[in-house]
């Protein structure tokens, strides 16, 4: 079952944003999504022009028990509007 984490500078490097974050706003919360060897984290961030985006990590467990990051993705929606005369 998924869960909720506050957001903290570990997430940060988690979703690999430690630089990449200067300017955007972080979540409050990361929702957390985890498996027997495998767990997805995601957030919604807001960019410097005001606009949402989410992001997903997915990691999974080395023989050792270290989590890696298999992947890492950045989304965002887009509405256009588009007017004229007929």
């Amino acid at each position: 079952a998924s869960r909720w984490v506050d957001w903290s500078p570990a997430m940060a490097e988690v979703f690999g944003f430690s630089s990449f974050l200067d300017g955007w706003r972080a979540p409050a919360q990361v929702r957390v999504s985890p498996g027997r060897s495998r767990m997805t984290l995601s957030a919604r961030f807001t960019n410097t022009e005001g606009r949402e985006m989410i992001a997903r990590v997915r990691c999974a467990r080395d023989c050792e028990g270290s989590w890696y990051v298999t992947m890492s993705e950045l989304e965002q929606n887009w509405a256009v509007k588009i007017g004229g005369t007929a």
